[in-house]
């Protein structure tokens, strides 16, 4: 068995720019057989070797379009070198591309200004460093495009932490409510079916208001209901939510899904405290009428108790 995870000998890598646009498979294949196909070679690498040991950390530093990524896609066994040989030993889990922290629906330069602000920076202190983050970051007249979408990226972060929970970690995964509805077939076959431990940290869990029509997680709970093996928190409050979270890493088994809403702690009656996690009663255990809810959806239930308590209607509220 070699000591080395990465043993890269003489790697090179090349790629036929087409200079001129087709734009179907037929006139492909048309100006194949014509002989009209033209080409032009691009190295992205050439002749690169390096070794890395078991337990070491390398990174790989570079401006944009020096071949980080291809070089990483190489070791990774998603591009075949054009010549040179890569062995690696060890389970190879890829995480490219993956634009963290940004939202599809903006610009990337309205990305600058949501990023910075959920970092605490001022807007003129972004506007004051506009010009230099463009500049770094070299998109150039392209930062006033659409991001990337985020779709394929929830897909890969999830199938990434999947991995890790079938070789017995505890991953935690966050993720919008609904992103998650867009990795359903992954939660069922890579999660549920293998009975693997993966907790997802849902959040804008309910009506999220200004964020957007794209946005309102109103469909994961009747989504992961469908799906064996899985277990769904929706606590009410701060203190709810650490024992949820507590209990789906170190207790609960397969999926565990902790839901969270947009925002902060709505109303809480003065006498209220979450006992326990899988429900609550609140008030009068023999009154004459229930009410059944769950998560935030709590606190305007016992806005309602109140009221209805005005009229001399003594209500019951089970909180799941």
């Amino acid at each position: 068995m070699s000591k080395y995870a990465i043993d890269a000998q003489h790697i090179s890598m090349k790629f036929n720019l087409n200079s001129e646009g087709v734009d179907s498979a037929k006139e492909y294949f048309i100006r194949l057989l014509k002989h009209d196909l033209h080409y032009s070679e691009f190295w992205a690498l050439k002749d690169v070797s390096f070794k890395v040991k078991k337990g070491d950390r390398m990174g790989v530093l570079g401006f944009n379009g020096a071949g980080k990524s291809t070089l990483l896609k190489t070791v990774a066994g998603v591009l075949k070198p054009t010549q040179g040989t890569i062995r690696t030993e060890g389970v190879i889990a890829p995480m490219l591309e993956l634009g963290a922290g940004f939202d599809p629906n903006y610009s990337g330069k309205e990305n600058i200004f949501l990023y910075g602000a959920t970092l605490g920076f001022p807007r003129s202190f972004l506007e004051s460093k506009y010009d230099e983050i463009v500049e770094f970051s070299e998109l150039g007249d392209f930062i006033i495009l659409g991001a990337w979408p985020s779709s394929g990226k929830t897909a890969i972060a999830l199938q990434f932490a999947m991995h890790m929970a079938s070789k017995g970690y505890r991953p935690v995964f966050a993720v919008y409510s609904t992103f998650l509805q867009r990795s359903y077939d992954q939660l069922i076959h890579d999660a549920a079916l293998g009975n693997n431990h993966l907790v997802l940290a849902v959040d804008r869990a309910g009506i999220v208001g200004s964020d957007g029509e794209t946005h309102q997680g109103v469909f994961d709970v009747s989504m992961v209901n469908t799906i064996p093996n899985s277990t769904i928190y929706s606590p009410s409050y701060f203190e709810g939510m650490r024992q949820s979270l507590a209990d789906a890493v170190y207790r609960c088994k397969g999926l565990a899904v902790v839901r969270y809403p947009r925002g902060g702690e709505l109303y809480k009656p003065a006498d209220f405290k979450e006992e326990s996690i899988n429900y609550n009663i609140y008030g009068n255990p023999n009154a004459k009428y229930l009410i059944v809810t769950y998560g935030r959806l709590f606190s305007y239930a016992c806005k309602a108790k109140e009221m209805l308590k005005k009229k001399k209607i003594d209500v019951c509220i089970l909180k799941l």
